[in-house]
């Protein structure tokens, strides 16, 4: 789950040296480096954007966490604020290896691809998400479409913006450290029961509210699309647990597993980009999530019940049969009223 970093020359300065900690013969000059373009960090700290939260590590590591709302600008300016004042070892995103393309599309395949809710992409994604859980990503996709398409933004600004800061720096890594999509949208599947799945299609569908501008930014504390998330979860408590609490655990976890020292007595500056509403979360997990407990069994899919199987094949097969009835009925309607009447008629003008 690491996307590559990058190494460049910083404006007219001396090509920095190889990259980090390669062998001790490295580690005082890589240090005094890293010190002299990093600055002192309690000055810097106390000039970072509100939006950014400080949790400690082991050995004196440090993780910058910078909470966003996935559609705004001003996010994307606390990002760069953060990341060109700290100037991290490592950059960590609130994606998985599946929402790669979030980083290295351009804007027109992106927007594209953000639009594109109609059955077709469903097909697609039920190859690896099954029906139900494709038609749960198409929901969300349409979700996010109806913000962008009120507010001309694109998701995913903030991520494009770290990872453009990060390639800047020397030595700074890139990595995705969420859970993957998969396995959050066939875990809520499995909390919903049937009916709590068609009572979700329903309110995802025509519960959806135009969206301004300037309600994302009233909602920046919170971040839009979470706050939308946790409104759903007043009546499905069950989304909230999934879409929010478990990626919270998972994502403190693997957050605090990177905090550590890089090299002994050498400590890590990490900086972390998550929506708001996973700070709260991650924040109160942090004590205890140098222990792999706390993700419980959060990463485990259950098998749907027997009796839901039967059900959503049954339904495939009869919406299969349904389709080619009416193709059926359809031809045979053709032919009667339009190619029979034209053969006759045809027919009687040779005789």
């Amino acid at each position: 789950e690491q996307a590559s970093g990058a190494s460049m020359e910083l404006g007219q300065q001396a090509q920095p040296p190889p990259p980090l900690f390669q062998s001790e013969h490295h580690l005082l000059a890589d240090m005094r480096y890293l010190s002299e373009i990093r600055g002192n960090l309690s000055e810097i700290e106390a000039n970072l954007p509100s939006a950014c939260e400080i949790l400690e590590g082991d050995g004196g590591s440090k993780l910058y966490l910078v909470g966003t709302a996935h559609f705004s600008e001003q996010s994307c300016q606390d990002v760069r604020d953060v990341i060109r004042q700290v100037k991290p070892h490592r950059v960590i995103l609130e994606l998985c290896q599946t929402r790669t393309g979030i980083l290295t599309l351009d804007e027109d395949t992106l927007r594209a691809q953000v639009a594109d809710t109609g059955l077709e992409s469903v097909r697609r994604n039920a190859r690896s998400l099954g029906w139900s859980g494709a038609i749960m990503h198409y929901l969300m996709g349409r979700l996010s479409a109806c913000i962008m398409d009120q507010i001309g933004l694109l998701p995913g600004g903030e991520f494009r913006a770290a990872v453009d800061e990060a390639r800047g720096l020397p030595f700074c890594e890139i990595l995705l450290k969420d859970r993957s999509i998969r396995i959050t949208i066939q875990r809520t599947l499995s909390k919903l029961s049937l009916y709590g799945k068609l009572r979700l299609a329903y309110c995802l569908l025509f519960s959806m509210e135009a969206i301004t501008k300037e309600q994302i930014e009233m909602f920046k504390d919170k971040d839009l699309l979470e706050q939308l998330l946790a409104e759903l979860g007043e009546t499905f408590p069950e989304l909230r647990e999934v879409i929010v609490d478990e990626r919270d655990r998972y994502m403190a976890y693997q957050f605090r597993s990177l905090c550590k020292p890089l090299f002994p007595g050498v400590p890590s500056i990490n900086v972390a980009v998550v929506g708001f509403g996973h700070k709260t979360g991650i924040r109160s997990y942090w004590p205890a999530a140098a222990d792999p407990s706390v993700l419980g069994d959060c990463m485990n899919v259950p098998v749907a019940p027997l009796s839901e199987r039967l059900f959503l094949r049954t339904a495939k097969y009869t919406l299969i049969g349904s389709t080619l009835f009416l193709l059926y009925l359809t031809g045979r309607l053709t032919y009667r009223r339009i190619l029979l009447p034209l053969a006759t008629g045809i027919r009687a003008m040779l005789l």
